[in-house]
């Protein structure tokens, strides 16, 4: 049989390779020292120069030697192992380190263009805060990302708030009202990717005269947001949270608001021509004169809303509680209601000229 060539019995080659250089030493001299107790103790009587020349001929010492490089072997291909791991993870560190960097550098670019005088930087830097605001760029670019829109929509309807007396009028008096196109270029990313912004917290955002129609916000956080004029036409609203929004004047004609919750919102004047509001909530709502012409509110809660003036011509009012509510003035002729209807006290549907649901002789 031939010599057995094993790794740890070439010391300069291990320690050239390996980054822990002292401790591959102290293996070879611990496999040394095992050596000489070895030929020692195995071969008492065999002068030295013989056991060291047909040492490696002898087929028990080379199995035994086998068996020694076993264990060391391990160790150094664990620890050689762990120590490329660890070199792809500080790789990987350092790449997140750099995309982070290469990330603030872009976002700053960003704001400083949304915030220059140049129109054109202003529009171009817009669309570019989608990845930020879809998260794929970190949590923190996100939240900095709405802030800063939610920022610029605020300070832009200030201007234009200043500047509404010296806006143009036309020939029947009504105001023309005109917005910039960066404010109409963010309008229109809201629009167009409203799942996207569905999933932020939207609350206090200013989005007067906004055209959002047929918009995807479902479950969208609006709490005391600004919608005044804004125009929501087939707007998917299911379930979202308008909490006392601002919502005077609004489009919402044939809007998806079941199960919106608009418990305190203001509704006055809104156009909510076949809107569906099946299972809204509109507690203390104040929807004066607003338009309801055949408006689904089905199970609407409506407890305490102001309906004063508010025109729900054949609009759905089953299984609806009306408890409370201010009907004075409201035009309320071929609306619906069945017996699980509840109205306010010493209410009459019929001589409101409402239509019941059911059979006669269960007529309230």
């Amino acid at each position: 049989m031939g010599k057995i060539k094993v790794g740890w019995l070439n010391p300069v080659g291990l320690i050239k390779k390996h980054p822990r250089p002292a401790f591959i030493i102290l293996l070879v001299l611990v496999e040394l020292a095992c050596l000489a107790v070895l030929l020692v103790f195995a071969y008492p009587t065999i002068p030295w120069d013989i056991k060291i020349k047909y040492i490696f001929k002898v087929k028990e010492a080379q199995h035994l030697f086998v068996l020694m490089g076993l264990l060391p072997a391990f160790f150094l291909w664990s620890w050689r192992d762990g120590d490329k791991k660890l070199d792809i993870e500080n790789q990987r560190v350092s790449n997140e380190s750099q995309n982070i960097t290469h990330n603030q550098t872009n976002f700053h670019k960003l704001v400083d263009w949304l915030l220059s005088d140049d129109e054109a930087l202003q529009l171009a830097s817009v669309p570019q805060f989608l990845p930020f605001l879809e998260g794929e760029l970190g949590d923190h670019f996100k939240e900095a990302a709405k802030e800063l829109l939610f920022s610029f929509l605020a300070s832009a309807e200030v201007e234009r708030a200043e500047k509404e007396i010296k806006t143009v009028v036309d020939k029947r008096g009504k105001v023309i009202v005109r917005l910039t196109p960066t404010v109409q270029r963010i309008h229109q990313l809201i629009k167009s990717h409203g799942q996207v912004f569905a999933k932020l917290n939207l609350q206090g955002i200013v989005l007067t005269h906004a055209t959002l129609d047929d918009s995807k916000l479902q479950e969208a956080k609006l709490q005391e947001a600004n919608l005044e004029r804004a125009v929501l036409w087939e707007a998917h609203l299911e379930g979202a949270h308008l909490q006392k929004t601002d919502l005077e004047w609004a489009d919402l004609r044939k809007a998806h608001l079941e199960g919106a919750h608009l418990e305190g919102a203001n509704l006055k004047r809104a156009v909510l021509w076949e809107a569906n509001l099946q299972g809204a909530r509109l507690q203390r709502a104040n929807l004066q004169r607003a338009v309801l012409w055949e408006t689904n509110l089905q199970g609407a809660r409506l407890q305490w809303a102001n309906l004063k003036g508010a025109r729900l011509w054949k609009a759905n009012l089953q299984e609806a509680n009306l408890e409370g509510v201010n009907l004075e003035e409201s035009h309320l002729e071929g609306a619906t209601y069945n017996k699980e209807t509840t109205f306010p006290e010493d209410f009459d549907p019929k001589e409101a000229g409402m239509k019941f649901v059911g059979d006669e002789d269960k007529t309230p």
